[in-house]
């Protein structure tokens, strides 16, 4: 199967000479070509390498069965509360919007009788496949183009390091861009914008969607309604009326019951929350999403430095050679709005006072179809120059590109997780964490896997992200960072791991009181594994104070 892929990427037509010169015309508005009905084999060749690559990720390295991110289980966590009749805002902490929580209710309401470590490695599984269907949508996006560009576009947002990493867990970001993908194939009819009522506003709802799952959604939203209102003067209202219905039945429901904790919470803390996450180098390389960077630029820094600086030069000629000869207004809808979107979420993820490994999946994309819409006649000017044939090296170079940087790929997919901690959860952690009666961790995802999560027990604490509930609890009600030094978190902690017989924690996130408590209450057990520093304590009488 990788021979034949290979052999008809080399071969095909579309990606020589006549392909180049054929495409390097902009569609106009007017332009009448029909879509082809099926996909290209080579853009098959390009989607079956993205399954191989996610798979890869998912069963090598000890993916499944570990504590491999924070987030996942923050999310998962709250997803088995909502399906316990357990709300966010209202009853736990939650700093992103509800939707996420929806889409894992069903693998939630699968825990009750699967446990909840197989149902969660099932939303991780599932994961791969929305992520896998985001390449798909690009290629579906780009159906209007020629195979080559089509197949150009697919492998860009397949092999984008960021695609892959978002991948490996339950992360917001593959959700977000699906529901993005979704309303932008709902509102161009190939490289134009729809001028239906229904199609407008269908998108506008997919986009409200999208935007309750993670506020980002707001930047393409913006983007596409700056085009609609110069080009469908009377569509910008529907997309906007769209959205606030999508967003609405979304978000309303858990707004109703907890106005207050709601705006606090998904608004004024991620508003007011700190400088966090990887140093600018690296936020460069992985916005690039250009896979085996990142390992070069932390044996050589410098080295790292001179990379992105090339890499980034070499994508701003390109864009300024394909528009060179060419004015705006000449770009078809497709092409304005990736080139403004692209521009957009890059410099919104650039500056952001935030930043993780998974954030660059939302600019994928974008650049996907940016690079897959541009004008190329200034490549094929060149090959008509020099005669070059269909057959030649340019076939040669385009294939093995995409060989190397799927390699690269690879090595990215089985190399140890983004995590925070190595735990494998072993029969022994689960039989140490079983309890009858309540639990208490800052790491929801050992929990989870561990089959101890106890949302179903009266009386527990319900949070399930430490981080979450310091961010909300300090930023917006005490306007501190200082975790240990506020009173009034430490003692709300400590009345949870009062009402708790079992407290997963590293001693660095209690204050002297809480760790004085568990050692009078609790004896503990240490947690080996990289970037461990857990301890869990289980109580060994009750104590009426």
């Amino acid at each position: 199967m990788a021979a034949r892929c290979l052999s008809r990427m080399l071969s095909s037509p579309k990606i020589g000479q006549t392909s180049l010169v054929r495409d390097s015309r902009v569609l106009s508005p007017t332009a009448s070509t029909k879509a082809s009905s099926t996909l290209p084999f080579a853009t098959l060749c390009v989607i079956a390498s993205s399954a191989a690559l996610l798979l890869l990720q998912s069963l090598y390295n000890g993916h499944l069965g570990s504590v491999v991110e924070y987030d996942d289980g923050v999310y998962f966590g709250a997803s088995v509360n909502l399906v316990h009749g357990i709300l966010p805002y209202r009853n736990f902490a939650l700093v992103q919007p509800p939707l996420i929580t929806v889409f894992l209710a069903p693998f939630a309401i699968l825990a009750s009788s699967t446990g909840t470590r197989v149902a969660m490695e099932s939303a991780r599984l599932f994961t791969d496949l929305i992520s896998l269907l985001n390449v798909v949508l690009v290629a579906l996006i780009l159906r209007k183009r020629s195979n080559f560009r089509q197949t150009l576009g697919t492998a860009i947002m397949a092999l984008s390091t960021s695609t892959l990493q978002a991948s490996q867990t339950i992360l917001i970001e593959p959700y977000l861009v699906t529901l993005c993908l979704v309303a932008i194939l709902v509102l161009f009819e190939g490289e134009k914008l729809t001028s239906s009522k229904a199609r407008i506003i269908s998108a506008g709802v997919i986009f409200g969607l999208a935007g309750a799952t993670k506020t980002w959604a707001i930047f393409p939203m913006l983007v596409m309604l700056y085009l609609l209102i110069r080009k469908i003067p009377a569509g910008w209202w529907k997309l906007l009326i769209g959205s606030a219905i999508g967003f609405g039945l979304a978000v309303l429901p858990f707004f109703i019951y907890a106005p207050k904790s709601f705006i606090k919470q998904v608004i004024i803390a991620q508003a007011l929350r700190p400088q966090d996450g990887v140093d600018r180098l690296s936020r460069m390389i992985q916005l690039a999403g250009i896979p085996g960077i990142s390992q070069l630029a932390k044996a050589n820094p410098a080295l790292g430095w001179i990379l992105v600086v090339v890499v980034y030069l070499i994508a701003a000629t390109i864009l300024y050679l394909s528009q060179k000869d060419h004015s705006w207004s000449s770009s078809s809808d497709l092409a304005q709005f990736a080139f403004t979107a692209a521009l957009t979420v890059g410099l919104v993820l650039t500056l952001s006072p935030s930043y993780f490994y998974h954030y660059g999946a939302f600019l994928a994309p974008f650049l996907a179809i940016l690079y897959a819409t541009l004008n190329y006649d200034f490549y094929s000017k060149r090959v008509q120059k020099r005669r070059i044939s269909g057959r030649s090296w340019t076939q040669m170079a385009l294939t093995a590109a995409f060989v190397v940087l799927a390699l690269a790929d690879a090595s990215v997919a089985i190399s140890p997780p983004k995590m925070r901690s190595e735990i494998q959860i072993t029969p022994s952690i689960s039989a140490a964490l079983a309890t009858p009666g309540c639990l208490w961790s800052t790491q929801p995802s050992l929990v989870l896997l561990a089959n101890d999560f106890s949302a179903d027990v009266n009386g527990c604490p319900h949070m399930v992200d430490y981080e979450g509930t310091t961010m909300e609890y300090l930023h917006v009600h005490l306007a501190t960072t200082q975790t240990l030094d506020s009173p009034q978190l430490q003692k709300l902690f400590l009345g949870w791991i009062r009402r708790s017989d079992v407290v997963i924690a590293p001693t660095f996130q209690l204050a002297p009181k809480s760790t004085q408590y568990l050692s009078q209450n609790f004896h503990r057990i240490f947690l080996s594994g990289k970037y461990s520093g857990f301890w869990i304590f289980k109580r060994t009488m009750r104590s009426s104070g």
